[in-house]
């Protein structure tokens, strides 16, 4: 199904606005030792929750652990379950709608023991243009090393967090890989974010003096002729949009787009 993170199998969390159930529940299989144990998954939403939650069931009462921000496409998330008591029976998912519906999609969940180097949470990219992008994360290890990887080449020693990635191309996608550096040959698995870097800006000049400025139409095809000594020219993601912004004396201003 294309609902599916991977291959056609996920689990699909919907109550309609018309039911008086206003929440889905669903308990794993009982567990010993929850409280050592750490759950991922890839998760997204079509129409949002009021809240998307990761706990346990202990005495058939769900217990929160983890609030979780969905969004509309698949992300991975990992939660801890270190706040679990050592009688709790099982590791549960719940998706709260509130007086509305919602439909939530959860797939590939994998449960394993917290390891002793915890990989960083919450990779976020941001401040993204056509050369630099800022990381950042968030460490649940008292770690002060970490180490990050783009597209696969060098591992990268780094001390700080966020970090500032320079010299980039534009218009072009990367996988940025970061992990903990916990001591001596001890690393934590990495976690990744994809992202795409902006597209140039040209500026050809920023004050355009337009001497002749004339529309015509030729067989139905709308034509623009100028005679200017510069223009600013500004290229958008695919289909091409190509976008004169031009300047006149006495304060005209004339714009111009064509979609290609």
């Amino acid at each position: 199904s294309s609902s599916a993170h991977t291959d056609t199998r996920y689990l699909y969390m919907y109550v309609p606005s018309s039911t008086s159930a206003n929440e889905n529940v669903i308990a794993l299989p009982p567990m010993n030792d929850i409280n050592t144990l750490q759950i991922s998954m890839w998760a997204k939403y079509t129409t949002a929750p009021q809240s998307f939650e990761i706990g346990y069931i202990r005495n058939g009462v769900f217990t929160s652990v983890n609030t979780i921000a969905l969004t509309s496409t698949y992300s991975k998330y990992t939660v801890y379950m270190s706040e679990a008591p050592a009688d709790a029976q099982s590791i549960a998912i719940r998706a709260y709608h509130g007086t509305s519906y919602a439909y939530v999609y959860v797939d590939d969940i994998n449960v394993s023991v917290i390891p002793s180097c915890v990989e960083p949470a919450n990779l976020v990219v941001s401040n993204v243009l056509s050369e630099t992008a800022s990381i950042s994360w968030t460490d649940v290890n008292p770690a002060t090393a970490w180490q990050y990887q783009l597209n696969g080449g060098d591992v990268v020693d780094v001390d700080a967090n966020p970090i500032e990635l320079t010299g980039l191309t534009a218009s072009t996608e990367y996988t940025i890989n970061v992990r903990t550096v916990c001591g001596a040959d001890e690393y934590s698995a990495w976690t990744s974010e994809t992202f795409r870097t902006e597209c140039d800006v040209i500026l050809v000049d920023a004050e355009p003096k337009i001497s002749n400025l004339v529309f015509a139409q030729d067989a139905g095809v709308k034509k623009l002729q100028l005679h200017t000594t510069g223009y600013l020219i500004r290229m958008e993601h695919i289909p091409l949009i190509l976008e004169l912004i031009l300047v006149a004396t006495m304060l005209h201003i004339v714009t111009y787009q064509e979609m290609m």
